[in-house]
C-alpha cells in the first residue's frame, strides 16, 4: 500500500466546501450566484475570503482550461495551513476539476420564461426513499461541505437498487430533506412547494434561481406529501431540472 503525506485540511478534516457549476457556451451562467453561496459558507466557517479580482480571474482561468467534452466544473474551497481541530489559519485555498454531464433526461434552462415548458417536456426518472441514515437539520447542513459520508452511504444504497435512478433523503425529524445531489420540489393542487432551510437541505443555486418564476412556497414536506404530489422535480445547478416519479 502506498503511503503519502498531505496537509490539506479539506482532506484531513473535511474543512472545506465546494461548488459544482455548469459550463455553457464558454461561460458559467450562474457564476455570481455560486460565488454568493460560497462566500456565505466561507463566512460561516470563518475563512478569510479572497478579493473580487481574485475570484473573477479564477473564473477566466476555469474557462480557459476547460478540456474538450467537459460541461461541469467543481470548485473546492479549503482552509490553508495546519492545525488539528483548531486550525492555525483562516486563509482559503482553491482547486478545481472537470467532468462530463451525466447521461439522464434533464434541462438546463437559463431563460426563466422557458422553465415551465421545459418541465412539461421532460420524461421522468424513477426515485425511491433512503431511510438508513438521516441528515441533520442545522445551519451547517445547508452548505455543500466536503464532509459527505452520509451522501456516499446513500449513493452506495442507490447503486444497489435496480430500476431506481435517484433517492430522497429524510432529515433527523423524519421530514423530507433533499435528493442525493439535488433539491426536491413538488406540485400539489397547482402550487409548487420546496423544503425550507430549517429542515436541512443544501440551499441550491438553481432552485433559488427558478423559485420566483414557479412561485415556490418553502415549508416542511412529509413522505405523504411526496406520495400525493401531482408532479415532482429535482433541481441541480449542473444538470438543471429533472422530472421524477416514485417507484414502488
Amino acid at each position: 500500500m502506498a503511503n503519502f503525506n498531505t496537509s490539506n485540511r479539506g482532506f484531513l478534516y473535511g474543512d472545506g466546501f465546494f461548488e459544482t457549476m455548469r459550463i455553457d457556451n464558454n461561460d458559467i451562467p450562474l457564476w455570481s450566484l455560486h460565488i454568493e453561496r460560497a462566500k456565505r459558507a466561507g463566512d460561516f466557517l470563518e475563512f478569510t475570503w479572497p478579493d473580487t479580482s481574485t475570484v473573477e480571474s479564477l473564473k477566466a482561468e476555469i474557462l480557459q482550461n476547460q478540456p474538450d467534452g467537459s460541461d461541469i466544473v467543481r470548485l473546492d474551497f479549503f482552509r490553508e495551513g495546519g492545525g488539528t481541530y483548531i486550525p492555525n489559519s483562516s486563509e482559503v485555498g482553491m482547486v478545481y476539476s472537470y467532468r462530463s454531464l451525466p447521461d439522464k433526461p434533464s434541462a438546463f434552462v437559463v431563460d426563466l420564461n422557458q422553465i415551465e415548458p421545459a418541465i412539461a417536456s421532460l420524461q421522468p426518472i424513477s426515485i425511491g426513499f433512503y431511510k438508513e441514515l438521516t441528515k441533520s437539520s442545522n445551519a451547517l447542513s445547508t452548505f455543500k461541505t466536503t464532509s459527505a459520508l452520509l451522501l456516499v452511504k446513500a449513493g452506495l444504497y442507490l447503486k444497489n437498487q435496480p430500476g431506481i435512478d435517484d433517492i430522497i433523503l429524510f432529515n433527523d425529524k423524519g421530514l423530507i430533506c433533499e435528493a442525493l445531489s439535488s433539491n426536491i420540489l413538488i406540485k400539489k393542487a397547482g402550487k409548487w412547494y420546496g423544503v425550507s432551510a430549517e429542515h436541512g437541505p443544501v440551499q441550491g443555486v438553481y432552485q433559488g434561481y427558478i423559485t420566483k418564476t414557479l412561485g415556490v412556497e418553502f415549508t416542511s414536506i412529509t413522505l405523504e406529501d411526496v406520495v400525493q404530489a401531482d408532479k415532482i422535480i429535482l433541481t441541480n445547478a449542473a444538470t438543471g431540472i429533472t422530472a421524477a416519479q416514485l417507484i414502488g
